[in-house]
């Protein structure tokens, strides 16, 4: 199998642990009644912290740079929070679907760009000037 799809199997699972998790504090902050910018925060923030921990060891198993590829992780990860709210004001407000279904196909769409972006930019390998390879 090549490398590239063991990475995504992975990914995707540290990406499912990461979605149980995010999804039990948007359901938690969508149920105390907190819109929906505030409650993706709450998810986001704590699922990305654990997602760069298990991809750093785990995924990628990297080496190395670990500052200069978490600020990176942390803007690849920006990038998608400002994707996935996009969608889901698309969703939620412009199509009015229920919340967690929109959150859900907001994820799946991050997904896919997030391995891209993390296994090129963020976890591969840097060459002598710092630059990914």
């Amino acid at each position: 199998m090549p490398q590239w799809l063991t990475q995504l199997f992975s990914y995707c699972l540290v990406g499912g642990l990461n979605t149980a998790v995010s999804v039990a504090l948007m359901a938690l902050g969508h149920a105390l009644g907190w819109g929906y910018t505030a409650y993706t925060l709450l998810g986001y923030g704590v699922a990305m912290a654990l997602s760069f921990v298990l991809n750093f060891v785990f995924t990628f198993k990297a080496k190395g740079h670990k500052a200069r590829r978490m600020r990176l992780f942390f803007a690849v990860n920006l990038l998608n929070l400002a994707m996935v709210q996009a969608l889901q004001y698309l969703l939620i407000d412009m199509s009015h679907l229920p919340h967690l279904p929109a959150i859900g196909m907001a994820m799946g769409a991050y997904t896919l760009a997030g391995f891209y972006l993390n296994r090129t930019y963020v976890f591969g390998p840097f060459n002598q000037t710092g630059k990914t390879a």
